[in-house]
């Protein structure tokens, strides 16, 4: 008889992927709390967090790819809390 719980170590998502990033918002959830300070990255830490999104091939590399295609990504206008 087949369970109907799920195995553990899979999650299951019902959100549909963003297909573009927001740059007034965080870059990593796409939200801005009434009382979130989001801060600027480094050119070096924006860097690296690209690269490191790009090996993992995840949802940020995928809104943000186009932009880097397109030459629009701009280091500047990245910001996380």
């Amino acid at each position: 008889m087949a369970s109907s719980q799920t195995s553990p170590g899979i999650k299951l998502s019902s959100k549909r992927p963003r297909l573009s990033s927001n740059y007034d918002k965080c870059i990593k959830c796409q939200t801005v709390e009434k009382n979130d300070k989001l801060q600027n990255g480094m050119e070096s830490s924006v860097n690296k967090f690209i690269e490191c999104s790009k090996l993992r091939n995840d949802d940020i590399f995928r809104r943000v790819s186009p932009d880097l295609k397109n030459n629009t990504f701009l280091l500047e206008n990245v910001k996380w809390n």
